[in-house]
């Protein structure tokens, strides 16, 4: 049963990163809030935010490096954000799931709340920042890196989701970008392109840069909702 559920929700998984298919992530988020209320489901979509500051190293030869951004993020914006997603939901789906750390974190919730105040709060220590919590939050992210396989699917899924949706498009940057003309000033009479076009070694140095950045970071989504999970799956205990 557990093996026909799970091939259920990576094939909706899939339609939802390849298919653009958005009923389909809406099924997924029904199947898991059939037993959880989903309460902190809030991905924080990060990763497209921070990769501009990348890529502007990236290309800091160029002067029409914010241009190029521009369309990078145009292209491929919503895209990141459903990597983003998946991999959120994957978490926090496990974080539920993690009773060891769950029954610890209710322990130390007790003991700063009581029974009473948990089942009024809607938000646990999603931020951590007591000692004993953020020393809580530290086990669970040595436990993610070093002791299950989640975290290097996730990065898996982030190589793969380059290759088969990102790739495209960044190497058809060429095919949106204007090529901006202007005066060159010390022959009024004359006219220059400002930047040539992008070369294919440059395309291929963006694309390894943005899928080098996903890889690193996407441990920041999962480990983030994660946490989450845990969080609200000690305030479930508690709910009215």
């Amino acid at each position: 049963m557990e093996d026909s559920l799970m091939q259920i929700e990576e094939g909706l998984e899939y339609r939802f990163l390849y298919n653009d298919d958005f009923d389909s992530m809406h099924l997924l988020l029904s199947l898991i809030d059939h037993e959880h209320k989903l309460s902190n489901v809030q991905p924080r979509y990060q990763l497209m935010k921070r990769l501009g500051t990348s890529l502007k190293r990236a290309l800091k030869s160029r002067k029409d490096s914010d241009y190029i951004i521009q369309a990078i993020r145009k292209r491929i914006n919503d895209d990141v954000n459903r990597l983003e997603l998946a991999v959120f939901l994957k978490g926090y789906a496990n974080g539920l799931h993690a009773s060891f750390y769950v029954d610890r974190m209710e322990r130390l919730a007790l003991q700063e709340f009581g029974e009473h105040e948990l089942s009024h709060r809607h938000q646990l220590y999603h931020t951590a920042k007591s000692g004993k919590v953020m020393g809580l939050q530290s086990a669970v992210f040595r436990t993610i890196k070093m002791e299950t396989k989640e975290l290097q699917n996730a990065r898996q899924l982030s190589n793969m989701y380059c290759k088969r949706v990102l790739r495209g498009k960044i190497y058809g940057l060429n095919d949106v970008l204007d090529t901006q003309i202007v005066l060159d000033f010390e022959h009024l009479t004359h006219l220059k392109v400002e930047e040539e076009k992008l070369t294919m070694k440059e395309l291929t140095f963006l694309y390894s840069k943005i899928c080098h950045y996903l890889y690193n970071n996407i441990a920041k989504v999962y480990k983030y909702a994660y946490w989450n999970g845990i969080n609200d799956a000690v305030l479930e205990r508690y709910a009215k």
